[in-house]
């Protein structure tokens, strides 16, 4: 009996966003095993429909191997591909404006552009305060500090959807001392 040569091709972008529903082309003349970094996947009509939520950020590599049979001779090829997080996008840090008299709250608010959850730091007279950041998008700190000027930066810690960022523009403010009514 002689054997029939297979032949197996992986059709895959080099990156992927995270959380972006992708498929990897298989093309093959007979029954192929098609793995994701040793994770078995099916392939319907042709394809490996990929749900990158079941997937991290990081490298990957797709191995598609077609076993010897009584007809077929084994093959395997190999591609890789990287899923990458989205970039964080810090929309504004905005400080009470004017002046703030000394012994009352500031209140400093950080608006993320696409991020609902997760933390950032918010950087105001030497220190740094982490503040979650709500359903909404924003993250409030309110802390009384004492008389000065104060630049207020903002820098979010990123997660395993999206990468780390820091505003470089950031709100200036004064807190001044009260002065006396009488």
């Amino acid at each position: 009996v002689i054997k029939h040569a297979s032949s197996v091709n992986i059709t895959v972008n080099d990156n992927y966003e995270i959380e972006s529903d992708f498929t990897i082309g298989i093309e093959n003349n007979t029954a192929v095993n098609v793995t994701i970094n040793g994770v078995e996947y099916p392939v319907v009509d042709g394809k490996v429909v990929i749900d990158t939520t079941a997937l991290a950020a990081g490298n990957y590599t797709v191995t598609a191997t077609i076993y010897e049979s009584d007809k077929y001779l084994g093959n395997t090829t190999s591609k890789t591909f990287t899923i990458f997080k989205h970039n964080a996008v810090i929309d504004s840090v905005v400080a009470a404006p004017g002046e703030v008299f000394v012994g009352y709250d500031t209140t400093i608010a950080v608006t993320m552009g696409n991020v609902t959850a997760g933390r950032v730091i918010i950087e105001v007279g030497g220190h740094n305060y982490t503040v979650d950041i709500g359903n909404d998008g924003k993250a409030v700190l309110v802390v009384a500090l004492p008389v000065g000027e104060y630049t207020a930066h903002a820098y979010y810690l990123g997660d395993d959807k999206y990468n780390a960022t820091y505003l470089a523009s950031a709100t200036g403010f004064k807190v001044v001392a009260k002065q006396n009514t009488t």
